[in-house]
């Protein structure tokens, strides 16, 4: 429900850039989806199928988006974490169940699938590269606030707009400016630590954190430091962990023995559907946005001045809309 009606969401579907974002999310789930299953199917003909929904959805997802590459180390994610559950099944005791034979000749196909979209995709669209001013250190100390901010999105979605820049310490200090990244880094290290037992979070936690990490700039620089779009994917991940912590802590109250059972599940609701409806509320808002392009680009400006795309855009639409030769120059 988060998902839906999260505000961030807009740009993606009004965005025509970010249709891919759907397409590729809509694939990934969708082979997961077929993945669960077939890692849990006890009947042959059944689990073929399965396999065969999970190798023509990521090789959909493949093709939506090159980010579609994520879903191979989603379902080794899958693998790491659940594989406890099938170690009876697994006819080496000795050894873990991800590195079994039995269960690593699954990834085969996998990887064909993987190394033929890169030859393809390097061979028929050769990628000239972005150039980057800084190098991979800097980059990697400019992903600290890339994630805050979008956690900032995410939890608190206000003043969305297009043409963000992300807010860095600049100053002669490099503990200052370091600070952040490294307060970041070390809240999403410490969160797989206490959560650790909990297999569900863990794992929509690295579904985030797979998802979002092509887009920080870390290895390989992209066009833009942050967009809203690039969030579609990775927020699944995002909205399934804080949908299964709400739902683990509703249970938890409801059968605690020292307080009410419906005190703790009450305000646990209560308090999500709240947000639910501030996001509802703020998504009205952005879907406003989108609907005039000379208001779009003005609105746009205000929160990015020094943007000349913004600009040359919104004298574009002065010309082609409104033939307003004065306020286009």
């Amino acid at each position: 429900l988060a998902f839906a009606v999260h505000p961030a969401q807009v740009e993606a579907v009004a965005y025509i850039s970010g249709r891919a974002d759907i397409l590729v999310t809509l694939f990934l789930l969708t082979a997961m989806m077929c993945y669960v299953r077939f890692r849990n199917e006890e009947i042959k003909v059944k689990k073929i199928f399965l396999y065969l929904g999970v190798l023509v959805s990521f090789a959909l997802a493949l093709g939506s988006k090159e980010i579609g590459l994520v879903g191979i180390f989603l379902f080794v994610w899958y693998d790491l974490i659940f594989s406890w559950q099938r170690k009876k099944q697994c006819p080496n005791e000795e050894k873990k169940c991800l590195f079994c034979p039995v269960y690593l000749k699954w990834y085969l196909p996998l990887i064909a699938i993987t190394a033929g979209y890169v030859v393809m995709r390097m061979h028929l669209h050769p990628q000239t590269g972005i150039s980057s001013l800084f190098g991979p250190l800097l980059r990697s100390a400019l992903a600290g606030y890339t994630l805050l901010e979008y956690f900032k999105i995410l939890l608190f979605p206000m003043h969305l707009h297009m043409e963000r820049v992300v807010p860095v310490i600049s100053s002669g200090y490099p503990v200052l400016f370091w600070t952040i990244p490294l307060v970041v880094f070390a809240g999403i290290c410490l969160f797989f630590l206490v959560f650790r037992k909990n297999r569900v979070l863990l794992f929509w936690m690295g579904w985030f954190m797979l998802g979002i990490f092509p887009v920080l700039n870390i290895i390989v620089p992209v066009n833009a430091s942050l967009a809203e779009h690039w969030l579609y994917l990775p927020s699944a991940g995002f909205f399934a962990c804080i949908a299964a912590f709400v739902t683990g802590n509703v249970k938890q109250s409801t059968e605690s023995r020292v307080q009410k059972p419906e005190t703790g599940k009450r305000l646990f609701l209560a308090i999500f559907f709240i947000w639910v409806g501030m996001l509802a509320l703020v998504t009205f808002r952005q879907v406003g946005y989108w609907k005039d392009p000379a208001q779009f680009y003005q609105l746009t400006q205000k929160y990015n001045p020094a943007s000349s795309r913004i600009a040359t855009n919104m004298a574009s639409s002065y010309l082609g809309k409104y033939k307003d030769y004065t306020r286009a120059i």
